[in-house]
């Protein structure tokens, strides 16, 4: 008897192919997700041929298609964010990202003077700042820079909007922000 039907972040394939790498490159500039190899459809388990050669394979293949171990290691180091952590369990491999303890600092900050004396200044004015020098700054971006998620990003421009104080014209991969007075 099936466990669980298919959803938006819920994905069954029988067997794996490499055409999949784009769900989990969906799954990973979205919400997240999960995509299970060895169910059906209906989520049925039908198992695999060779479960231990796809969970050393699937890190190889996606580290080969730009998103490798090394580069997110070393993006976390230059963001100076926590280290991902790894781990490889039999319902698949793991990827976790640990967000720094507070992310409303300005910017990097080198010595104890310096982040003691540097305001803070709240997501939302960070946001309207990143608006101002670039209204055509996609969320992904905006989620970047600021070091937060995509969630966190919408959940501060619908505050914004509600706010009256921007507003977004024109389609949503191509449009712009503006800075309402």
């Amino acid at each position: 008897m099936p466990d669980k039907s298919e959803t938006q972040i819920l994905e069954f394939k029988e067997s794996w192919r490499d055409e999949y790498l784009r769900t989990i490159c969906a799954f990973a500039n979205s919400t997240g997700g999960k995509l299970v190899i060895g169910k059906d459809d209906n989520g049925n388990l039908v198992g695999l041929k060779s479960s231990k050669c796809l969970l050393e394979d699937i890190p190889n293949k996606v580290e080969l298609w730009g998103r490798g171990i090394d580069k997110m290691i070393e993006s976390c180091r230059a963001e100076e964010m926590p280290e991902p952590q790894f781990s490889i369990e039999a319902s698949g491999f793991w990827v976790t990202f640990r967000f720094a303890s507070d992310q409303t600092t300005t910017s990097k900050t080198t010595s104890k003077a310096t982040s003691k004396t540097t305001p803070k200044i709240s997501t939302a004015k960070r946001i309207v700042e990143l608006i101002e020098e670039n209204p055509e700054i996609t969320r992904k971006e905006m989620a970047a820079i600021l070091g937060i998620t995509l969630d966190g990003i919408k959940y501060h421009l619908q505050k914004l909007k509600a706010a009256g104080k921007i507003h977004h014209t024109g389609p949503a991969r191509s449009g712009r922000w503006q800075i309402k007075s």
